[in-house]
Parts: structure tokens; sequence; C-alpha cells
């Protein structure tokens, strides 16, 4: 029996549209395509270059379009869309011009459209002029249009214009809202992400998972324990408890906060899981260098039928060089490309270069950083110039440094690491001939106890509570040079200059004792107390080098790593108490209640009694 294709498909597009995607089988498309030609006709046209692009059939796509006798604003809106799908964000500008070259007048949807590509190409200039359209067209009442603004103004770094854009909207909805708290939490500004949410409830916007992933992300960030816990809280009271992607977020939240066991009561909890999921808690349990229990939950994910993504290597290898297993993580890097098939990204390389860092073995990372296949970022160097710092290795050092200038030669902090490098070495006149380079921004740190947020800086006499932390501080060096300590100075001093005594420390060092002193005092009960710093280097490794009693020991984090004979490693903080033995998640007092453990491995969390 013959049809034609006048009988055949007599359907609409929409069921047209729904019938093929639903099937997907692309190759059963190409043969309708074969068999029918006179098929592509007007909107049909339209909805099959759709279908060919989510199939990510981008020849097939553009072949129909080049095909095409009539085009038309639609059909070129649909190919400025279906490019910036598959990352043709080059493409998608040429079809734009093509539309303006042939007098075509772009509507709305075709700017919304084309934004993205903008801001894919960080074409600010481009952004700018077609803003301006908007503006002159008087379509920048269109909430689409304001969303797709936001977003380029923010994927470009210019989060003021952004805003900007925000505020002048007179209608607002979620999609909006979502833009302005993702742009915030994702360019380093989670205070703002959080306090748009905030304002986003106070404005009657309905919340959806989006904002709820992108505050808690913000919360992570900062980190803020008691924020992860309101919106947790209002996960629960908006019956949002069951969302995968924000129930991950919140894993990640607490286990960032120092509250490990909550991220891994969130995740049992959890009715479904999904890829997301077991990354977030593979990633919880690496960061709090508890490599056994990571290893044991990415097996438990292979049984559980769920395939590993490059995030969950990017948490094992994270986890393999926090504990310094050099072999286990050359183990798992050529596992993901070879057994699974995953290509290696840039953050996979740079957590290579820093596992290697750590473990001393620096040439085998000045290797891997000159076999990755593309070129290497300010990260990859930076994290090799300060194994160069750890390990005295003045040449390399200068050979990192090289690239850093040239990649971000405002960083202050590179100039100051390479200064630190050549004063350990003894070349004073090289440290003169860097620091002369230099613009130096002073660096920060901070810490929040009971909700309220302290800033320090070095040498810091403003906080109403100097007197107290550095007298404290001057107490604990004592006692630790009583056990063999040898403090590293911030920047070696010039052997005819005055050494550095303990009222001219980092600010790291004053935050943290801050830190316990206020827990003393006030007894922040079963409170993580979270940290945070932006310094330009880390002279010391916390509070110590290593142990000057035990060969095997060596630092972690703001304690002291110490493998014993039989191999287990025992982690201990600076008044010799326990953190970790093995994979041991915490330590239980007397009372019951779990001490918990910051991200920086320091007893700041736990409850204690008042003097």
């Amino acid at each position: 029996m013959a049809y034609s294709s006048s009988s055949f498909f007599k359907i609409s597009s929409i069921s047209f549209f729904f019938l093929t995607a639903s099937s997907g089988f692309s190759n059963w498309l190409f043969k309708i395509n074969s068999k029918f030609p006179n098929l592509y006709r007007g909107s049909r046209t339209i909805t099959t270059i759709k279908i060919w692009f989510k199939c990510t059939n981008v020849d097939m796509a553009r072949k129909i379009f080049n095909q095409s006798t009539r085009t038309d604003v639609v059909m070129c809106t649909a190919m400025i869309s279906g490019l910036v799908l598959n990352g043709m964000n080059n493409d998608a500008l040429e079809i734009f011009r093509r539309l303006l070259k042939e007098k075509m007048r772009p509507n709305s949807l075709t700017l919304a459209s084309v934004l993205p590509a903008c801001a894919g190409l960080v074409a600010l200039k481009l952004g700018k002029e077609l803003h301006g359209n908007i503006l002159k067209h008087g379509l920048d009442g269109r909430l689409h249009l304001g969303s797709a603004l936001i977003d380029m103004y923010a994927k470009s770094g210019r989060l003021d214009l952004a805003h900007q854009v925000f505020e002048r909207m007179f209608e607002r909805d979620t999609i909006c809202w979502n833009s302005m708290i993702t742009s915030y939490s994702q360019n380093g500004k989670p205070e703002e992400a959080i306090d748009i949410f905030r304002q986003m409830g106070m404005a009657s916007a309905k919340h959806d998972c989006v904002s709820i992933s992108a505050a808690l992300s913000a919360c992570a960030n900062l980190p803020a324990l008691h924020y992860g816990k309101e919106i947790h809280g209002f996960m629960i009271r908006s019956a949002f408890s069951s969302d995968l992607f924000a129930e991950s977020a919140l894993i990640d939240v607490y286990a960032k906060c120092g509250n490990l066991v909550l991220a891994c009561r969130v995740f049992d909890m959890m009715e479904e899981k999904n890829e997301v999921s077991w990354n977030s808690i593979i990633s919880a349990y690496g960061s709090h260098s508890c490599l056994k229990d990571s290893l044991v939950l990415f097996r438990e994910m292979l049984g559980n039928g769920i395939l590993p993504d490059h995030v969950t290597f990017l948490g094992i290898l994270s986890a393999c060089g926090d504990a310094g297993q050099v072999d286990d993580g050359i183990f798992y890097f050529h596992c993901m490309i070879e057994e699974y098939g995953i290509p290696a990204r840039l953050e996979h390389y740079t957590c290579m270069v820093d596992l290697f860092g750590r473990a001393g073995r620096l040439s085998e990372a000045f290797e891997t950083i000159k076999s990755m296949p593309f070129s290497p970022d300010s990260g990859v160097w930076g994290t090799l110039l300060g194994s160069c710092r750890v390990h005295g290795n003045v040449e390399l050092a200068e050979e990192a440094s090289r690239h850093l200038f040239d990649v971000e030669p405002q960083n202050s902090g590179y100039y100051i690491l390479l200064s630190n490098i050549h004063a350990d070495a003894g070349k004073w006149g090289s440290v003169l001939k860097v620091r002369s380079l230099m613009k130096e921004v002073p660096g920060y740190s901070w810490i929040e106890v009971n909700n309220n947020t302290h800033m320090f800086v070095a040498a810091d006499g403003s906080h109403p509570q100097s007197a107290q932390m550095y007298s404290m501080l001057k107490s604990l060096l004592l006692e630790l040079r009583k056990e063999g300590y040898n403090p590293q100075p911030y920047l070696p001093t010039h052997p005819q200059t005055t050494k550095c005594t303990a009222h001219s420390p980092l600010s790291p060092r004053v935050r943290r004792t801050f830190g316990r002193e206020r827990t003393w005092h006030e007894g922040a009960e079963g409170e993580g107390v979270a940290e945070g710093t932006k310094l330009h280097v880390s002279g010391e490794c916390g509070w110590a080098q290593g142990c000057r009693r035990h060969k095997n020991c060596t630092c972690q984090g703001d304690g002291l790593r110490h493998e014993g004979a039989e191999g287990d490693t025992k982690v201990a903080c600076l008044q010799g108490n326990m953190l970790r033995q093995g994979g041991a998640k915490g330590k239980e007092d007397a009372e019951g209640d779990m001490k918990l453990v910051c991200h920086k491995t320091m007893w700041l969390g736990t409850r204690v009694p008042k003097a």
C-alpha cells in the first residue's frame, strides 16, 4: 500500500513533535526524511529542526535549515536556540548576523535566545548592544528578556549591571529571582545570594528547587550553618524535603560547615538517590579526610547500578590528596579515563598536581602539568608553587611563578609566595626584587561564633577582644615550643632584623585563637564553628609543620598526622585529643554528644565546660 506525505502525516505539528521526540530514534527520523522530502514545510520544519537539536544532530538540523525555501524570524530563532543548546555560540551569532543582514527584525524570543550565546562567549560589548536594542524597542518589560540579561551580565563578570537590571524590573517571576540568587552564589558573593533569597520570600514569590539549591550552595560557600538549618526547616515545611537536588545541596552544606553527622543523616533519609546525591556524600567524607569511607560509598554507588561521572572521581581524587594516598589517587585517575571512559578535566589534573605536590614528588607534578591536553590555568600553577614552598624547590617555583605572573599579574599572593621561597633559601636580593614588583592587598580571614561573624587581618588590634586573644596565643605558643614546635614565620626575616613574635601573627592564627577562646567561655553547644580565609599565601600549614618527636608525623590541616607501626592513622589537635582514628567520623564525649570537627580538622565545634 502506497502512502503520500499529505495522506500519511495528517497530524498537527505539536503532535508530530511529541511523537518523534518521545521515540528518540534519530535514525528512524532520518529514514522518514529520506522517504518524504516534502515533509518539512512551515511550522513542521521548525519542529523538526528542534528535534534534531535535541538529538544532538546539529549537522542534520543545519541541513534542513539550509534547504528551506523560506526562512523567517521563527526559524532563525529555532536555529539560534538549538546551537546555543549544543554549545555552538559562535555559530548562533552567525545565524543572528544573517538574520539582521536579510533585514529581518528580531523579536523578544530571538533576543532571549542570542543573549546566552553572548554569556557563553563573555561578549559583554555585544550583550550591551543587544540590551540597547531591547530598550530602543520597548521590550525591557518582558520577563524572559530580563532573566536573560541578568544571566548575561553575571557571566560576563558585571554583577552590578545584573543587579541594576533586576532592580528595574516591574514584575519578577521565579526565574528572575533564581537568576539573581544563582549569579551571586556562583560569583563569590554568598551573603548577597542569601539576602536575595530572603527578599524573594518577603515578596511572596514562589520558591522552587532551583531557589533552594542555589541558596544552600551560598550557605556552603560562606559557610553558614545556621542559615543552612533555617533553609532545611523551610524545605520540610514547604514539602521540598524530597527534592533530590535540594537534598544533595543540603548534604554539601552540612559537610562544609563541619557537621558530617547531619550530612550522613540527610543522605540516609533520602527516599531516592541519584548520582548527584552519591557525589555529595562521597565528597563530604573526602573533605573530612575519611578516604576509606569515601571508597566504601563509591563501591556502594556502583552496587546500586549508578555509574560515576567526573564529579565522583573529583571527590575521590581530592580525598586521596587530603589523605596523602598517592598510589590510590593514581589508580582512580587512570580508572576514570580507561575503565569508565571519562576524559580528565582541568580540575582532575589540578587534584593530581596537588596529590604529587603534597607527597614531595614535585617532578611528577610538573610532568603532569606538561602532559595536560589543554593549557593549565592559575589554579594549577598556584598549586605547584605552594608545593614548592613546602618542599623548598626554588628552581621549579621560579618556573611556576613565570606562568602565574603572565596569567594573573595582579594577584599579589603569588609574589609573596615566591618571595617567601627565596627567603627560605637565603636569597635576599631575589626577595627584594620580587616584592618590588608587587602591589600588596592585605588578606583577611573570618570566623563565625554563635551566629556572629568576626573578621581579622594580620597583626589585627581593632577587635574588642584583641588583648585576650594575643595573651592566649602567646600561652599556646609557649606550650607548643615545650613540645618541640619551631614556628615558621609568615615571611622569613633577614638575619639582621628582629624575629617574628606572637604579636605579629597571621590572621588565621588570630582567628583560631579567638574561636577557641569564645567556645571555651561561651560554650557553643553542638554548633560547628564556621571558618573562612581569603589569604594570598599560607606560610604555616595550620599551627605546626610537623611533629619533632615522631618521624612519621606530617601536617594534616590544623593537626598532626601520625602513622603508627601498624599503618593506622591518628590525627590529633593541639591539645593531643584524638580527632580521628582510621575511618572514624568523630568521638562521643561522656554525655553522648558528638564532638563535631570542622573541615580544617580542628576542635572548634565541641562543647567545652565553662572555666
